[in-house]
Parts: structure tokens; sequence; C-alpha cells
């Protein structure tokens, strides 16, 4: 097992002190038919990628989407294909921990493979109704401009209610230019979209899945 892999599990496995702010939570993998998505973009389904199948209720996903198209005196009538891949070792619910007292940045476990990944808090600091969350390594290529001619590996980003107390809504959706509140390094509101590159996903192409957490029994 990789170094970073050990210690984020023991970060995960550590207990949260008494009067801890801290969230650690257990969240149901979000049904597959919670689903969102435009059907006049799309045509068909989307498959699930593998960036989303670490939260969905999934045995597998797809990495290829290819369409197959027929012509003939009645038009052209196509089908989207999707090949499948299957999870490593699938579960019904993934762990979100906050590693920091202003739940600023979380440990995510992906509920298909069993990996790990850092997400950071990307809205308001002062927001306390909701959690903004993207991966961290997208957030440091967006933030620190490292997003062209370099390859981006688009994450889901999870938006977390905070107002219910003992249940937490979450909504796993595409990364879209709505989401992003931050200024980009010598960038005014006018140019922000264009400093965020092709980064995110066009609103009419943007996909989501709902679920809900609740606070780890310790």
């Amino acid at each position: 097992m990789k170094k970073t892999s050990i210690i984020l599990t023991v970060l995960l496995s550590q207990p949260l002190f008494a009067g801890d702010k801290r969230l650690n939570l257990e969240c149901e993998a979000a049904p597959v038919d919670s689903l969102k998505y435009n059907e006049e973009a799309w045509g068909s389904a989307p498959g699930l990628t593998p960036q989303f199948a670490r939260f969905v209720n999934t045995d597998s996903f797809s990495t290829e989407r290819n369409e197959s198209c027929i012509t003939d005196d009645q038009g052209k009538d196509c089908a989207a294909i999707n090949n499948l891949v299957w999870c490593e070792k699938p579960k019904s619910s993934f762990v979100l921990k906050s590693i920091r007292d202003d739940n600023s940045l979380f440990i995510v476990a992906n509920r298909c493979d069993q990996g790990f990944k850092k997400y950071v808090k990307v809205n308001e600091r002062s927001s306390d109704k909701e959690l903004v969350l993207m991966e961290d390594k997208m957030f440091y290529q967006i933030e620190h401009q490292h997003i062209r001619g370099t390859a981006l590996i688009r994450q889901p980003i999870l938006i977390l209610n905070t107002t219910l107390g003992s249940e937490y809504p979450l909504v796993i959706q595409s990364f879209t230019a709505e989401k992003w509140v931050r200024e980009l390094p010598g960038s005014n509101i006018k140019s922000l979209k264009d400093g965020l590159g092709s980064a995110p996903i066009p609103q009419d192409k943007a996909i989501s899945f709902s679920t809900k957490c609740s606070k780890k029994r310790l």
C-alpha cells in the first residue's frame, strides 16, 4: 500500500474529540435513478464515468462512449454505446471526513475501489449553509492556471447541505462555471469564466446525482 494511502486510512479511522466541529459523515451511495441531466443535450442517458462511480450505487462504470448511426430514407438514426468496467470492491456507502477545524479540507473515500481523495472547500469560507467541495488536484490546476496545455481529469464537485443538523443532503454534480466563486489570479468578474478555460462542463451537459449523509458513529 502506498504511503499516502496509509496516512489517509489512519485519518479516516481516527475518532473525533468531544466538541470537535469537524464533520465525520457516512454517505449513502447515490441511487442510479437520482440522475438528472438535460435530455435534449444528451439524447440518451449518459454513461457513468469512473469519477462519478466512486459516489453512485453501481457495480460498473464507463470509460468510453461511442455513437453508432444508420442513415436511411427516414433520415439518420443514432444510438450511444457505453463500454463497461467493473468496480473492484463496491460498497453501499462512502466516508466524507473533515481534517480541518473549519471544514475546509476533507478526505473522501471511493466506494468503487476503496481509494481516497482530498477535497477542498471552494465556496465562501463564511458560508454555513452548504459546502461546495472540489477535488484538490483539480482545484490546484484551476487556482494556479495550470489548465492550458495540461491534461485535466474533471472530477465532480460535492455540494453538502449543512442546515438540517442530523441529516446532510449531498449532491454530486459536474463542475460548472456557476459553482466557482473565487477570483483567479489577475482576473476580474468579467473575465472569470474565460480564466477557467475548458475546466467547467457546459451547463446543458452537466449531470448530477443526489443522496444523503449522516454523522458517522464512533
